[in-house]
Formats: structure tokens, sequence, C-alpha cells
């Protein structure tokens, strides 16, 4: 068993104190500690992600996204998504280390964890480093995706592609236009999550969770439709090029301009 504690992409001292401590609390008792950057700005196929996935155990996430977003985000990755294999949790919700270190207790016990060290030592908490930046791009839901492709034309950035069988998967992650959760408002099953916007639906909460500003499918659409309208009148496109998505030296002189605002 090992935590992932994934850092905070804000680097406030409250943010570091409580992740080192968690840190601290778990390799006392025991269990391999990994700290990496925040998950959601790491590369697939990079560093930490490839140390993770040579992981053959449990793996307990604690990261500063809602859970729904973090698992989804590390089954893209190629990660397990079964709750044997990943727990997750979210540091928003941990008040202190002690707190935390109940919910880790709890998860062992439900596992039958032993830990593989003598009385008295503590393996170092390990730092999986790696060069990021910050990101911006959609996380899907696949128990919620019906394959309808409503993200597939509404996208002016082509994020989206299908692959060898014809499922849909985010195929250009950094193409997407910072900021923009347009793809997400006109999701009919809500599929869609951009853990990093502002409304918690948007971000991956659940049903139950801060859903008291939920907009109506209808409000949810109009609203995508004024910001794809924006973006087009951003770039200098005609409001009336609804369905044609930007491809080659067009794309790249789009994202450059829309790219601007985001520097």
């Amino acid at each position: 068993m090992a935590i992932v504690i994934s850092q905070n992409p804000v680097n406030k001292p409250e943010f570091r104190d409580l992740e080192g401590q968690i840190a601290e609390r778990a390799s006392k008792a025991g269990l391999t500690t990994y700290i990496t950057p925040h998950l959601y700005n790491v590369k697939s196929d990079g560093p930490v992600m490839t140390h993770l996935r040579r992981f053959d155990g449990i793996l307990i996430v604690v990261s500063w996204m809602y859970p729904r977003a973090t698992r989804w985000l590390l089954h893209r990755c190629g990660l397990a998504a079964n709750e044997r294999a990943l727990h997750v949790l979210d540091a928003k919700e941990i008040s202190d280390a002690e707190a935390f270190m109940t919910k880790i207790l709890e998860i062992a016990e439900a596992t039958d964890w032993i830990p593989e060290l003598e009385e008295g030592e503590s393996p170092e908490p390990v730092i999986l480093d790696e060069q990021v930046k910050l990101r911006w791009y959609p996380v899907v839901d696949f128990r919620k995706c019906i394959g309808c492709m409503e993200c597939i034309d509404f996208c002016l950035f082509g994020v989206y592609g299908l692959d060898e069988d014809n499922r849909l998967f985010v195929e250009q992650p950094d193409s997407c236009r910072p900021g923009c959760p347009a793809c997400a408002r006109v999701c009919p099953t809500g599929a869609i999550m951009f853990p990093q916007n502002q409304t918690p639906e948007i971000a991956g909460a659940t049903p139950d969770e801060d859903s008291a500003d939920e907009a109506t499918e209808g409000q949810a659409e109009e609203i995508a439709r004024q910001e794809r309208k924006t973006y087009l009148e951003e770039a200098g496109r005609a409001e009336d090029v609804p369905e044609d998505k930007p491809k080659g030296d067009e794309l790249d002189s789009l994202m450059d301009e829309l790219e601007k605002d985001w520097e």
C-alpha cells in the first residue's frame, strides 16, 4: 500500500504544511509515501505517472480535486480505477493530518494491510519530480459518457477524437482553450469535468456535493453557446461559422491568439 500526496498547485504555506504533516505521519505508520506535483498538471507519459503505474499495490491518493475527477484523471493515465486498488481522498475535506490518518487506517483495516517494516523503522517520503506548467483540459467520466459526440461537434479546438474502436477520448488535451468549460456545459449527462473550474458540478462534484448553484440543462447550453461565441469573436472569426473546427495552421493561429489572455 502506498500514499500519493498530490500537491496543491498554489504554493501556500498552509497547503504545504498539511501535505508535509500527512507525509510524516503516513511514513511513521510504515506506508510508502509519494509526494508529487499536482496530478492534473503532470503528463500521462511523464515520469510521475510512469512511476505510479509500476506500483503494484493499493494506492491511496490525496488530491485537491473532487474524488470523481481524480479517479477518472488516473483512469485516463492508465492507473486502476476500481475500489480495491485505488482509494481517493479530497484534501479539501481533511482538517488535519490526524483526521487523514483516521481515514487511512480505516482503509488499511478493510484491506488487511500489514506494514512490512521492523518496529521503529519508517521510510522517508519519496518525491516524484516533474517539470510542470498550469494545464487546462477535460477529464471524462466514462461511466456517464453515452457516446453522443456533442463535445466533438461543439469543441472549436480539436481536443477530442475517436480511437480505433470509434470511442471518444481526449486526443489533444493541451489544445483546450484555458478557462473554457463549454463542452462540459453541453454534455447531456455531465460526463465532462474540468477539475480547476470554480463551479462544483463542472469540477467533478457528485450530485449531493455543493450542487445548490447547478444550472438547468437549457441554461447550461445557453451559457456554453455564449462562451463559444465569445471565443470566436476574440479570434476574429464570424459568429455564423458554427460547426467547422479549425485545422492545421488555422488552429495554430487561433491558439496563439487565445493564449495571449492566459499569459
